[in-house]
């Protein structure tokens, strides 16, 4: 069974700030393959994107069906050349709403999605892109976030905060799943947003992160600070108490 990462203990900093994209050109991918000695700087790291909805797509992301939004690539084997190592992701369908996967952002997920053994972290239910969309209408803002992980043991987090325009406070969801498998201490070699769907990205690398870090990044791109915050605490640990007394039951 998976270890929840959830700490009230943050980890990241404003020096994890690895890169940021933006929809201005090329701007939508990071490929470190480019830059010599940058993939050996992510190996055995944990890592986080998250990006800013779009305003101006709305519509286009009530609409979503079976899209991939955020990911983040790992090394190929250089030994086999190995397809399986690929994208972790995060995107969208109507009927399962937000979920992992493994098809390249921007494209339709197919048969790479990823809907079993999901273990809520925050709130009931993960907000449908329907809700994302009703929230974005009404002025406020809302981030979605991919923590990926290569620690044995730990679960991968996905993350949607909504910011309220009148008040400034956050409404959180998320959700984790096991999907780091032996491969994934080697290193990232891309990280790559759905441009159609984000505005703006940002990508940290770390070690130690967790479910609280991954909010915490999340509320930063909307304007909010990169520290903790008494919400996103009492909420981890609300979620770490509620996971192990679930666990004593089996």
């Amino acid at each position: 069974m998976a270890v929840l990462p959830c700490s009230a203990d943050l980890s990241i900093t404003p020096d994890d700030l690895f890169a940021q994209l933006t929809n201005q050109g090329n701007g939508n991918v990071l490929d470190l393959t480019k830059s010599p000695g940058e993939v050996e700087k992510t190996i055995g790291k944990d890592s986080i994107i998250t990006g800013r909805f779009d305003m101006a797509q709305i519509d286009a992301i009530a609409a979503d069906n079976d899209r991939s939004y955020l990911g983040i690539r790992r090394v190929r084997n250089a030994q086999t050349e190995s397809e399986s190592i690929a994208f972790s992701c995060a995107g969208v369908t109507q009927q399962d709403g937000y979920v992992f996967n493994r098809s390249q952002p921007g494209s339709t997920m197919g048969s790479t999605i990823i809907t079993d053994n999901y273990e809520v972290l925050i709130g009931q239910d993960m907000i449908t892109p329907a809700e994302l969309a009703a929230q974005l209408r009404s002025g406020n803002t809302a981030a979605l976030t991919l923590m990926r992980t290569p620690q044995p043991g730990q679960l991968d987090v996905m993350v949607i905060s909504v910011r309220d325009a009148a008040t400034g406070e956050f409404s959180d969801y998320a959700v984790g799943l096991d999907i780091s498998t032996e491969q994934d201490i080697v290193g990232l070699d891309l990280f790559m947003m759905d441009k159609h769907r984000f505005d703006a990205v940002d990508i940290y690398l770390g070690t130690g992160y967790s479910l609280t870090d991954a909010v915490a990044a999340t509320h930063h791109i909307l304007g909010g600070p990169l520290t903790p915050e008494p919400a996103t605490a009492t909420l981890s640990l609300i979620a770490l108490t509620a996971m192990a007394a679930k666990r004593r039951r089996k």
